[in-house]
């Protein structure tokens, strides 16, 4: 038993062949580009949905109720700023990143809508 497992070691080791490559045939080694893309990216959409109609639907003067029944709950609620609200969307399609957003000001007072501030390209 013995006797055939030292054989086999040997021949194993003489069969295997194996030489460690020296520092001068690493350097030469030519890594191929291949340029391939690495994953699948889907197209996601975060925030909300609204469009160009939306906005345009909205008015100085109108109250959050109204707003809110128009453009939806705001995506962002900040503590700190009540009277404001952020509709925010972004959206990656095809690697590309778009954002748009709305920020609708309400006065302090009256809580009816004084300012409406939009940035983005934003869909019909």
């Amino acid at each position: 038993m013995k006797k055939h497992l030292i054989i086999s070691i040997t021949l194993a080791s003489l069969l295997s062949g194996c030489t460690i490559p020296g520092v001068d045939e690493i350097k030469n080694i030519k890594i191929p580009d291949l340029n391939l893309e690495i994953g699948y990216k889907s197209d996601t959409q975060e925030g909300n949905v609204f469009t160009k109609s939306q906005l345009n639907s909205l008015a100085v003067g109108m109250n959050f109720a109204e707003v809110v029944e128009i453009m939806g709950s705001p995506a962002i609620h900040d503590p700190f700023h009540d009277y404001r609200l952020d509709y925010i969307n972004i959206t990656n399609k095809s690697g590309k990143r778009s954002i748009y957003r709305a920020t609708v000001f309400l006065n302090r007072y009256t809580e009816l809508v004084d300012k409406i501030e939009t940035s983005g390209v934003i869909p019909n």
